[in-house]
């Protein structure tokens, strides 16, 4: 920022004291672009506040991963070694419990849980139109009638011409947004 952009910057008003800032309103032009640009500097101070952030974080995320690449292949060999200790204890013992306690912690094996899953979408929407429609679930999609026509808050199908039963047209209130050009002169 050059010198004349900082010195324009501070011949706004004193805004420090919180009664003056709350009865403070702008009221022309040049007080406009003036907060305008108050605005654009503290949008300039966040975007470097986040930078330098997102580069410590960076930074600090390649030492933990670089730092825990040892640990995590500990852990991954002793498990495996664990767990092929624990299958040769089952092999000698069906009955071993499902919780093998050791003075360390303990090897415990649970069941697998069985779930159904659809692999071939088309296949099985066919196959359950016919005989087992409970099994699918319809989910509207309304957004595909945001093309379709509407008079008062009615959504019309095209092809009939008649109001679409159960579907209204809204139109949220308008929003306000400052936006600047970034410029801090």
């Amino acid at each position: 920022m050059t010198d004349l952009a900082d010195h324009l910057l501070t011949l706004g008003p004193d805004l420090s004291d919180d009664d003056e800032r709350e009865r403070w309103e702008i009221d022309g032009d040049n007080l406009a672009t003036w907060a305008l640009r108050k605005i654009a500097r503290a949008e300039a101070e966040i975007a470097r506040i986040r930078a330098e952030h997102q580069a410590q974080v960076a930074e600090m995320d390649a030492w933990a991963e670089a730092a825990e690449r040892g640990p995590e292949r500990d852990i991954a060999f002793f498990t495996a070694k664990l767990i092929d200790y624990r299958r040769r204890l089952e092999a000698a013992d069906p009955k071993l419990a499902k919780t093998y306690k050791v003075a360390g912690g303990t090897i415990a094996r649970r069941a697998g849980r069985t779930s159904t899953v659809v692999v071939d979408e088309a296949a099985f929407l066919a196959w359950a139109r016919e005989n087992a429609l409970e099994a699918v679930t319809v989910k509207p999609r309304v957004s595909a009638m945001g093309a379709w026509p509407d008079s008062g808050g009615e959504v019309f199908d095209p092809a009939t011409g008649d109001a679409v039963p159960g579907v209204q047209r809204r139109t949220s209130p308008d929003s306000y947004a400052v936006k600047t050009t970034g410029e801090v002169e």
